[in-house]
């Protein structure tokens, strides 16, 4: 150890009172490691459902991601005034000065228009599980007799 690391682990010793590393084994703690074990716990006990309208504002945040990607995207590969047609009329006048941007902008559109189609399926695969885990949560719930 360097005298930094000596002079760390010295104060460490003194000021808060962590012994030595020397002076701790595996063996030294069975105690804490016993504790470290969780009891035996009835999953009943638990809820798992979400909360009411959990799934709903996960819903809401992904659907307001889509729409940051596709002004995003119009504004960078847009048929209209975006990033790639700004370059490309700097193309018309400096012949080539930016043949290779509006290649990179392509690509980096495409991959952003398969970030969006990604996006478009996470609030059905929500709404599938919530559906699901309802089903399954009263599936579970003890059945009352009717008389």
């Amino acid at each position: 150890m360097n005298k930094f690391e000596d002079r760390f682990l010295k104060t460490l010793e003194e000021e808060i009172g962590i012994p030595p590393a020397d002076a701790v084994s595996r063996e030294g703690d069975a105690g804490a490691y016993a504790d470290s074990f969780d009891n035996e716990e009835d999953m009943a006990n638990f809820n798992t459902l979400a909360p009411e309208g959990y799934a709903e504002r996960h819903i809401e945040q992904v659907k307001g991601w889509q729409s940051k990607i596709s002004e995003f995207l119009d504004w960078l590969n847009g048929t209209g005034a975006s990033l790639r047609s700004e370059l490309s009329e700097l193309d018309d006048q400096y012949e080539g000065v930016s043949k290779d941007s509006e290649k990179k902008i392509a690509d980096i559109a495409q991959n952003l228009g398969a970030l969006k189609e990604i996006l478009v399926e996470i609030p059905r695969e929500i709404k599938l599980k919530t559906r699901d885990q309802a089903a399954e949560q009263q599936s579970e719930a003890p059945v009352q007799a009717q008389y």
